[in-house]
């Protein structure tokens, strides 16, 4: 019986850089090309799960009611650290100092510009010799807790005992769910 040759599939994924810009500058730029999308922002204060609805606002839920607040420029002032995540892309930024840092986007096509600039894609050095990246795992990220009560306003509390209750940006729980 002859043994399968494993089919090996070639992946796709694009990485554009920015050695400084603001929070700020990085947002308007996402917005304008990826459009809305899910954010962690860490700052000294708080570690808020929002979505970016707009080039100048996130909507965030604070505390432990499910009432969305807006987080506008202004209050982005603390934030030390940013990931910016949809389907198409994910952009990775870090306040270095005054506000300006790093910024890295990851995305799966090089069709659109970011920055004045097309994505290059990704390459590994094997050897010495640098290939096409031939793997890659899609990127997911773990919600610690389980849903506590049925969706509002396109949020959603989740609770777990060593943590308490927080609200995600997910719509759809139905009583059913619980």
């Amino acid at each position: 019986m002859a043994q399968e040759q494993p089919t090996i599939l070639e992946a796709k994924l694009f990485s554009g850089r920015v050695e400084e810009t603001t929070l700020a500058q990085i947002v308007k730029e996402y917005f304008e090309i990826y459009g809305e999308g899910f954010a962690l922002l860490y700052s000294p204060k708080a570690a808020y799960l929002a979505k970016l609805k707009s080039e100048h606002h996130f909507v965030a839920s604070v505390g432990k009611e499910p009432a969305p607040v807006t987080l506008g420029e202004k209050d982005w002032r603390d934030v030390f650290e940013a990931r910016i995540f949809n389907v198409t892309a994910e952009l990775r930024w870090l306040n270095r100092k005054n506000g300006a840092g790093p910024a890295a986007l990851l995305c799966k096509n090089d069709v659109r510009e970011f920055f004045g600039a097309k994505p290059e894609r990704v390459m590994t050095k094997t050897k010495g010799v640098e290939k096409t990246l031939v793997g890659a795992l899609e990127q997911t990220y773990l919600l610690w807790g389980q849903a506590a009560d049925v969706s509002q306003s396109g949020w959603t509390k989740f609770a777990e005992a060593r943590i308490g209750a927080f609200f995600v940006p997910v719509d759809g729980v139905t009583a059913q769910d619980l």
